[in-house]
């Protein structure tokens, strides 16, 4: 049971660590990048 326990607990973690930190870093990626191509594409 202990050994299932964890088992069935990491791949919940891991899914969801990844999920919440790629979510933010990926928006405000795409954030300075569109600020540089915005002003380069107005002018």
């Amino acid at each position: 049971t202990p050994t299932y326990i964890p088992s069935a607990i990491q791949p919940s973690i891991s899914s969801y660590i990844p999920q919440t930190i790629q979510q933010p870093f990926i928006h405000t990626n795409i954030q300075e990048t569109q600020q540089p191509i915005s002003t380069l594409t107005r002018p």
